[in-house]
């Protein structure tokens, strides 16, 4: 006899597979005539992301006309259940490194560049919010069970981190989807983000941005290697009193977790 739960979680998940292609209708661009339309689209994106529809959220990020739409279907991508989002890891990397190189607006790849830093942490079951709440364990897990998905979100970020980068935007637009890029390598904490960090922080470049500074310095928390260490003690003497606040707290982070500064 089959338990009043087990039937309960059956006709539950029944009425989400009935609710899906509903929720593509309310995602497709043909219903796009009005404002009205558009706001049901980002409200239908989270519920896409619940039913497990990676397709129709992938195809709402690429085409549809509205950008705060498309911001919301990279932002509900984080929320598809974690092994769906596992199977479908390659496809979201693709369709979310898409955006962030070509989308005409900058929320839209910063959206985006978020969305590749959180997927690890998503996958592994930690949550997409990456950052400090996000466990280590869960993002190592996340970039495993990504196979060589994971490493392609690396790559896209790192060209996004990149000087010139970012293009097809003003210039600061441009800063501000390279502050994002930063901001989720800390999340992924790969060592191969160190020395993207280190050139944003260069002399001559956007060294000069207390916002890019502050970003950084927040970053080094996460990528735990020695070069890290460095960089952040290097920006405690920051002359913007936040900035170098920041950077202590990274210090005393990656002290904490046993990091030390080999020199090498």
């Amino acid at each position: 006899m089959v338990s009043a739960t087990a039937s309960s979680s059956t006709a539950s998940l029944w009425r989400w597979q009935m609710r899906r292609p509903l929720l593509a209708v309310a995602l497709s661009t043909t219903h796009a005539a009005t404002d009205a339309s558009e706001q049901v689209r980002s409200s239908a994106a989270a519920l896409a992301a619940r039913a497990g529809d990676v397709g129709a959220l992938l195809d709402a990020l690429a085409v549809d006309g509205d950008a705060s739409v498309r911001a919301a279907a990279a932002d509900a991508l984080l929320d598809v259940p974690a092994g769906l989002l596992a199977a479908s890891s390659a496809a979201v990397v693709n369709g979310l490194a898409a955006a962030l190189a070509t989308d005409g607006s900058w929320l839209v790849r910063a959206a985006a560049a978020v969305g590749l830093g959180g997927l690890p942490a998503a996958v592994g079951g930690g949550g997409g919010g990456g950052g400090d709440g996000a466990s280590a364990a869960a993002v190592e897990a996340g970039l495993t069970a990504m196979r060589d998905a994971g490493p392609a979100a690396v790559d896209a970020l790192l060209r996004a981190a990149a000087p010139g980068g970012v293009s097809g935007v003003r210039p600061r637009e441009e800063e501000g989807v390279r502050r994002q890029a930063v901001t989720a390598l800390g999340f992924l904490g790969v060592p191969a983000a160190v020395p993207a960090l280190e050139r944003a922080v260069a002399p001559g470049g956007e060294g000069g941005s207390p916002m890019m500074r502050y970003r950084v310095a927040g970053a080094l928390r996460g990528v735990r290697v020695g070069r890290s260490l460095r960089l952040a003690r290097r920006l405690t003497g920051d002359p913007v009193g936040w900035v170098a606040e920041m950077a202590r707290g990274s210090v005393a982070a990656l002290e904490a977790a046993g990091v030390v500064d080999d020199g090498e």
